[in-house]
C-alpha cells in the first residue's frame, strides 16, 4: 500500500533537501517523479521564504532555485585570506604590498581570524567569478535575475592613504565605495547582470 501523494509530498519537504535527490530518488518511480517534481519545490522554496524577486515570474527550475538560493555563498575565492593571496592576481603590489595578518581589530564579518592588509603605496588585487561555473545559466541570469552581492574587506597598515575599491561586471557596470571604520570595505549589488556579463 503506497501513501497518497499528498502525504508523501509532506513527508519529502520535512526531509533534508539533499537526502530528497540522492536517496528519495532511487526508491521507487514514483518517489523519483516527487523528487523531481516542480510542487514539492515550489512548496520548499514557499515555506523557505525563498522567492525569484520578480514574484510574477513563472520559474522552470525550482529545484535549481532552491538550492542556489539555500546555498547562497559567497563567490569570492579565499576572501578571508584563509589561503593567504591564493585565488587573488595581484595587479599591483606597491610598498609593504599586500599581507595576510592575524586580524587586531574587531572584524565586520563574525569569525575572520586572518585579513589582507596594504600599506605605503598602491596595491590592488583581482579576481574573476565565472557565474556559470558557479551554477548561474542563462535562464536563471535571464529569468529569475538572482541578487547578486559581492564584497571585499581588507585593513590598510598606515592610515596616511587613500583607498579606492572598484568592481565590475565583465565591464558593464563598476561602483566604487569607501571607508567603513578601520576596515575598508567594497560591495556591489546587482538585482539583473546582462546575457553578455556573465562574469564578475
Amino acid at each position: 500500500m503506497s501513501l497518497p501523494p499528498e502525504l508523501l509530498q509532506e513527508i519529502f519537504v520535512h526531509l533534508p533537501a539533499h537526502q530528497v535527490v540522492l536517496v528519495g530518488r532511487r526508491v521507487c518511480r514514483e518517489w523519483r517523479a516527487l523528487a523531481d517534481s516542480e510542487s514539492l519545490w515550489r512548496e520548499r522554496c514557499r515555506r523557505e521564504g525563498y522567492q525569484p524577486s520578480d514574484e510574477a515570474l513563472v520559474l522552470k527550475d525550482w529545484k535549481m532555485f532552491y538550492f542556489l538560493t539555500k546555498a547562497r555563498r559567497n563567490l569570492l575565492k579565499n576572501p578571508r585570506a584563509d589561503e593567504g593571496l591564493r585565488h587573488w592576481n595581484i595587479v599591483s603590489n606597491m610598498g609593504d604590498g599586500w599581507r595576510v595578518e592575524n586580524v587586531m581589530t574587531t572584524h565586520p564579518n563574525e569569525g575572520t581570524t586572518k585579513n589582507f592588509v596594504t600599506s605605503y603605496g598602491p596595491c590592488s588585487k583581482s579576481q574573476l567569478v565565472d557565474l556559470r561555473k558557479e551554477g548561474y545559466n542563462d535562464y536563471l541570469m535571464d529569468e529569475v535575475k538572482p541578487h547578486i552581492t559581492v564584497t571585499d574587506c581588507f585593513h590598510r597598515l598606515n592610515d596616511g592613504f587613500s583607498s579606492i575599491g572598484t568592481f565590475s561586471i565583465h565591464n558593464d557596470n563598476t561602483m566604487t565605495m569607501g571607508n567603513w571604520d578601520d576596515w575598508w570595505r567594497w560591495e556591489l549589488e546587482r538585482d539583473e547582470v546582462k546575457r553578455a556579463s556573465r562574469r564578475i
